[in-house]
């Protein structure tokens, strides 16, 4: 019987070069390939972001010393592949000495990331603008907002004119009212001597005469005028038509808030003019021109009056009423009737 002749793999007979310091056959190659570049290890682990002592346990076959299964595998692909030699064979060699066969394939397991370097001014650079372009929107879109809202605030409500008070002037032709009064007259007769009185009561005609005198001096004392008698004289009737003629004032409308009430105003087109929330003793007229429309979210916190005569309330509180006609016209027609006072 012929003695075959048995093939040595090329990879043992290269191992049979390497030197003996290495239980690990792979370890020991890597090892070579590395000083025959001249690389020290701390720089290849430098350049592999892999740890000083993990390289040399993978040299020396040390398995204590290296981490998890998966993560060993990577570093010796890594490895083989910084020294340019097979990665594929020197994995799978890997795996035989350490009876990891039959293990998921590692061909894409990724390569090690280079290691990171510092940001540089750029970076920076294009953060700090990134920032200032930030601040500046904000800024711009608030500017904006801040617009859009004073925009839309409703005019503020006209100041409350005092009606004017209506004067009369009386014409001048009016007779005067103050009573003239006289003066009376009395008799200034001197008193009579004893002699005289003597010779008065012997004459009773003169005494009779004397006395008539003095009660005709009091009849004539005129009495005094009532002034209430004299009464001014009525108009013409062409001042009477001048006052007539005179065009009529629109009916001033005022609404007073006399609990916190939401109140909108809109023109006849349905565009808001005046939107508020009025506090209690807040009050706004009404322009007169163009019809308007009230809506109140409170009916019974709010009173309109027209031409300060008080309508009655619209509704109770908390009642909503929308499209409420403020024509003059209508709000005259709901004001309750006059009562004549006795």
């Amino acid at each position: 019987m012929k003695n075959k002749k048995m093939s040595v793999p090329a990879r043992e007979v290269e191992d049979k070069n390497i030197s003996n310091t290495s239980s690990s056959p792979i370890g020991a190659l890597l090892r070579k390939k590395r000083e025959e570049h001249k690389i020290p290890l701390d720089k290849a682990s430098q350049q592999l972001c892999i740890r000083k002592a993990f390289l040399k346990a993978i040299e020396e076959g040390d398995t204590e010393n290296l981490p998890e299964r998966v993560y060993t595998l990577g570093f010796v692909k890594s490895y083989a592949t910084y020294l340019e030699l097979d990665k594929d064979s020197i994995l799978l060699e890997y795996q035989k000495e350490n009876n990891t066969s039959k293990e998921p394939d590692f061909s894409s397991f990724p390569d090690a990331l280079p290691k990171k370097s510092t940001p540089s001014y750029l970076s920076y650079l294009i953060g700090l603008i990134i920032i200032i372009l930030g601040i500046g929107l904000w800024i711009y879109f608030n500017s904006d907002m801040s617009s859009l809202f004073n925009s839309s605030l409703p005019p503020s409500p006209q100041p409350l004119n005092s009606t004017p008070v209506k004067t009369i002037e009386l014409p001048s032709s009016l007779p005067s009212l103050s009573s003239e009064t006289k003066e009376p007259s009395f008799d200034h007769t001197p008193l009579l001597s004893p002699d005289q009185n003597n010779n008065a009561s012997s004459s009773p005609e003169s005494s009779t005469e004397t006395s008539l005198t003095e009660t005709s001096s009091i009849e004539d004392f005129p009495s005094e005028k009532n002034p209430s008698e004299s009464s001014a004289s009525p108009l013409s009737p062409s001042e009477e038509d001048s006052s007539l003629s005179s065009p009529a004032a629109p009916p001033e409308i005022l609404l007073t808030a006399k609990e916190r009430v939401w109140v909108q105003i809109t023109n006849a087109s349905g565009v808001p003019s005046y939107t508020k929330i009025m506090q209690p003793g807040e009050f706004y007229k009404l322009p007169s021109g163009d019809d308007a429309y009230l809506t109140i979210g409170n009916a019974g916190g709010l009173e309109i009056s027209l031409d300060h005569k008080v309508m009655p309330p619209l509704g109770k509180s908390g009642q909503v009423i929308r499209n409420f006609s403020l024509n003059s016209q209508k709000l005259l027609e709901q004001l309750p009737p006059k009562i004549d006072t006795p």
